[in-house]
């Protein structure tokens, strides 16, 4: 089963490489390379604990450096590690969706597993998991994760991997006795965001959420059919509807929010993780509380070029205050319909990523929402060359783009 799992993925890896070529064109170029599968072996540390161990297995002749910060990798950190479930449902997750800027990662940020060799990580499932209805409980580790150039900090693409299912029984207080402890130990309200100059700048922000999102909706409605394309992959009536009501509601949260500025600005459970400034901002479930970062607050209120994909610094992805209240806030009401809204491609970077989902997960995506909202704003070329774009605005390539 294994072997077939590695064929299978290497097969799907592929097909969705063909798919974003097709979405770049001839003019921008991606590079981006799939290796064998990450193999993990799951094991239960101690059987009436909550602590599982991960080894992961690099069956590839090159080494790899994977990205270990804010994913499965970062020791301690309230990010998804697995997939739980309990009498045929997914178990709720209660920690953070991260919103990273990619431009800022370091040697330190990757863990490199030579080939033939091993990595190994401990997490306790009780401390962000809702294991209070104890019984019995399957586990698995399914995903994807961001690889980097060997010899620099960027991005070059990302490396599927999964694990063997375990099936394991939960004490449902005692699960509930180790989140409260967890919770006891992090929850410290930071009021730093809503000193000094940071109350301005999120004014501004959600302000600009406000005016992209209608401009957005407007557009949605009424805009042509292919820039809709471009981040929905459609554009018929229906779809425009769902589009302009996401940002509809996006532009009357944003509003509310600025009105009660002292409430929305605090940082509540420090899940910002470390001090390293890469973590711009974070949803939190089920509360669906936004927490923005120190990061944030550095940001400018727009990004100065369109999202790109030759930049493999920011792999194709230019953070701004104003976009990441809009994807985050997006994010929060997708979540909040009942819509999955877990879609984020946060911890896959890239806009070949993005523009390859098919119609339900684009619609899903808040980051497919964000390029819709900024690009219409900049007035970015389409991403494909077969289209045309009648407005005068930026290139996809930047202003200095030959």
């Amino acid at each position: 089963m294994r072997v077939v799992f590695l064929l299978l993925t290497a097969l799907a890896a592929l097909l969705s490489w063909v798919a974003a070529q097709q979405a770049v064109g001839a003019r921008g170029v991606v590079h981006v390379s799939y290796p064998i599968p990450l193999d993990i072996v799951l094991r239960r540390v101690h059987e009436k604990r909550f602590e599982f161990e991960a080894i992961i297995f690099n069956h590839n002749h090159e080494s790899i450096k994977v990205l270990n910060y804010a994913t499965f990798l970062h020791k301690d950190a309230p990010v998804k590690r697995a997939d739980i479930f309990a009498r045929g449902k997914r178990v709720p997750f209660l920690g953070i969706v991260p919103k990273m800027d990619y431009t800022r990662l370091r040697r330190k940020h990757f863990t490199t597993i030579p080939s033939g060799k091993t990595a190994t990580i401990r997490f306790d499932v009780a401390q962000n998991y809702d294991l209070t209805a104890g019984g019995e409980h399957t586990i698995q580790m399914v995903g994807t994760l961001p690889y980097g150039q060997i010899k620099g900090r960027h991005i070059a693409g990302y490396i599927p991997y999964e694990s063997n299912k375990i099936q394991f029984m939960v004490n449902g207080e005692a699960a509930e006795g180790v989140r409260a402890k967890y919770l006891r130990v992090r929850r410290r309200v930071r009021g730093e965001n809503c000193r000094g100059g940071r109350v301005p700048r999120m004014r501004e922000s959600l302000s600009h959420c406000v005016q992209l999102a209608l401009g957005a909706q407007e557009a949605a409605l009424n805009g042509p059919a292919w820039r809709m394309e471009e981040a929905f992959g459609f554009s018929d009536g229906p779809i425009r509807q769902h589009v302009a009501n996401v940002f509809s509601e996006t532009a009357d949260k944003c509003r509310s929010d600025a009105g009660r500025i002292q409430d929305f600005c605090r940082e509540y459970y420090r899940d910002c993780i470390s001090d390293d400034r890469i973590l711009t901002s974070y949803l939190r479930e089920p509360s669906l509380q936004i927490g923005y970062c120190d990061k944030f607050y550095d940001l400018g209120i727009m990004p100065k070029r369109c999202y790109v994909y030759d930049r493999p610094d920011s792999w194709g992805w230019f953070p701004s205050r104003a976009a990441t209240v809009l994807q985050k806030t997006v994010h929060a009401n997708l979540r909040k319909s009942g819509l999955p809204g877990n879609m984020s491609l946060d911890a896959e970077p890239g806009l070949p990523k993005i523009l390859a989902l098919d119609r339900n997960s684009s619609l899903q995506s808040p980051d497919n929402y964000e390029l819709f909202a900024i690009h219409l704003k900049l007035g970015c070329i389409a991403v494909s060359p077969d289209e045309t774009n009648g407005l005068s605005g930026i290139p996809l390539f930047g202003p200095n783009s030959k």
